[in-house]
């Protein structure tokens, strides 16, 4: 796999087979929408999608086209359609998954889960219902030294921007309308940010939710991940907290990246945490909890009891397992 990032070409190692047949003999399987982080590729998340695939899922992850400068000027509009081509996603599976699609009759279209890192965290969280709450967003950034390293105030060209995709004239005083998909059952946020919607938003979700984060994210503070499980109303849900762990414990190892440069080595590695053990914690509790929500596993849901989960250097809380 390989793609572009900050004009560096980086070429990532994967497991899948190009134009394989599909294997029908447990279908219909369940989908599973996963987002990228900002100006990323899903080609970052090969090993993650890839993992899940083996255990029977279909998983779509759409390419968002975006771009990064200083005044973060593309957020304004991001903010507005980074979801619609997870929308087009679920859209497009129900086309392949038609008597007369391409993958007819493989995925189940009862079954889905939406899931993403980072800002691609943040558009799961969109899609699950959270909602805009710009007054909150601007509070918080002026009031609280630690948002203003990490949450820009949008500028007056952004917001004209937005006003002009939603086809408004003013900003609303509360809550923006909802993005969520009545086709999504489960979301999983990771290191998804959660400024943009403060209490109120968030309170909007009430799916059963996943929520992961590194406890010394310098990307997507942890304290992101903490608001959104104490606002959300889902009576299920989860909050694992990697701790001492940075933003990019969701990249591929660097043994797997077989072209890059070395100034993006932050980029697939950490600090603190071994890659391979991270990856492994994640991928135990993503699976369980996708077979848990999405299958109604009694097995993966007494995995994921609060006091079935005791890894050394993970914090966890949950409700309703």
């Amino acid at each position: 796999w390989g793609y572009t990032r900050d004009q560096l070409y980086v070429q990532i190692q994967g497991h899948a087979l190009a134009d394989a047949q599909p294997d029908m003999s447990g279908g219909a399987y369940p989908l599973v929408v996963f987002s990228h982080g900002w100006i990323g590729s899903p080609v970052i998340y090969a090993w993650l999608v890839e993992h899940i695939a083996s255990y029977g899922f279909v998983v779509v992850a759409p390419h968002h086209i975006e771009f990064r400068d200083e005044a973060s000027s593309d957020m304004g509009r991001a903010l507005i359609v980074r979801h619609r081509p997870m929308v087009a996603a679920l859209d497009y599976a129900e086309v392949l998954t038609a008597s007369d699609g391409a993958l007819a009759g493989m995925i189940d279209m009862e079954k889905v889960a939406v899931a993403g890192h980072s800002y691609g965290g943040w558009t799961t969280l969109v899609m699950a219902g959270a909602r805009l709450d710009l007054v909150a967003y601007e509070e918080a950034c002026r009031l609280d030294s630690i948002h203003n390293t990490s949450c820009p105030i949008l500028s007056e060209e952004q917001m004209v921007t937005m006003l002009a995709l939603e086809g408004l004239d003013v900003a609303p005083d509360g809550l923006w309308q909802s993005r969520f998909d009545p086709r999504i059952d489960v979301a999983i946020s990771l290191a998804g940010d959660s400024d943009t919607f403060g209490e109120r938003g968030l309170t909007e979700i009430t799916i059963p939710i996943l929520v992961m984060g590194g406890t010394a994210d310098t990307g997507t503070y942890y304290e992101n991940s903490v608001r959104t499980y104490n606002s959300i109303s889902s009576t299920q849900k989860i909050l694992a907290g990697f701790e001492n762990a940075e933003h990019f414990i969701w990249a591929p190892e660097t043994k797997n990246v077989l072209v890059y440069d070395p100034s993006t080595y932050y980029a697939f590695s950490d600090p603190v945490w071994d890659m391979s053990r991270a990856h492994d914690l994640n991928a135990h509790l993503i699976v369980a909890f996708l077979f848990s929500t999405l299958l109604g596993d009694a097995e993966a849901t007494a995995m994921l009891a609060p006091d079935a989960v005791n890894f050394v250097g993970v914090t966890y809380e949950a409700e309703g397992f």
